[in-house]
C-alpha cells in the first residue's frame, strides 16, 4: 500500500502539527513515511505526506490519493488536485458548498464542538481519516498527540473525528463508497 495524502488549512489551524503526529506514529508502527512538501501561501497550509509499507520511491509528480481540507479556501483551491477513486475528507462546518467532484469519495466531516479552536478542527479531520482508513492505530496516535498537547483538548477531538468516522462505517446506507484503493493496508 501506498498512499499520498494532502493536508490544507489556514496557516492557524494546525496543519503542521497533525502532520508530523501521522508521520511519527506512522514511522513508529513500521511505516516507510516522510514529508514530501510543506508550504504556506496566502494563508493556506498546505503538506503532502507519503506511506507506505515498501520504500518510497521518488515520483516526478504526485497526484494526492487522500485529501484533507480543513475550510472553505482550502476546498476550492485544492478539491481537484485529488486523484480519481481517492478519498477526500472536507471539514463540513466551514465547507459549506456541495462537492464538485463526483469520481472521488467525499466525506464531510462535521467540527462544530471545534470551531472555537482552529487546531481541534484539524485534529478531529484526522481522527476521521484514522478512522475511516485504520492506517495506523488511534490509541497509538493518541499517545503521541498527548505529547504535543498537555491538556488534551486536541487528542479529544481526535476521538470525536474518529468516533464519527467509524459510526459512518457501522451505517453504510449514510457514507459514501470508499474505494478499495484508499482502504487496501
Amino acid at each position: 500500500m501506498e498512499a499520498y495524502i494532502l493536508f490544507a488549512g489556514d496557516s492557524n489551524q494546525g496543519i503542521l502539527y497533525v502532520c508530523h503526529a501521522l508521520l511519527e506514529t506512522a514511522m513508529e508502527e513500521g511505516w516507510y513515511a516522510e514529508m514530501l512538501s510543506a508550504q504556506t501561501r496566502d494563508e493556506l497550509t498546505q503538506c503532502l505526506i507519503a506511506m507506505s509499507n515498501i520504500p518510497l520511491s521518488p515520483r516526478p509528480h504526485i497526484q494526492p490519493d487522500v485529501g484533507v481540507l480543513a475550510n472553505r479556501f482550502a476546498a476550492d483551491q485544492l478539491e481537484n488536485s485529488i486523484k480519481p477513486g481517492g478519498l477526500l475528507i472536507m471539514n463540513a462546518t466551514q465547507v459549506r458548498r456541495p462537492p464538485r467532484r463526483h469520481d472521488i469519495d467525499i466525506i464531510m466531516a462535521p467540527t462544530e464542538p471545534e470551531a472555537e479552536d482552529p487546531v481541534r478542527v484539524s485534529m478531529t479531520l484526522l481522527g476521521t481519516l484514522i478512522g475511516l482508513t485504520g492506517w495506523v492505530d488511534p490509541n497509538h496516535m493518541a499517545r503521541v498527540l498527548k505529547k504535543i498537547d498537555r491538556d488534551e483538548t486536541w487528542c479529544k477531538a481526535f476521538w470525536r473525528g474518529h468516533t464519527y468516522a467509524i459510526g459512518l462505517m457501522r451505517h453504510p446506507a449514510e457514507t459514501i463508497h470508499l474505494s478499495s484503493e484508499v482502504m487496501d493496508v
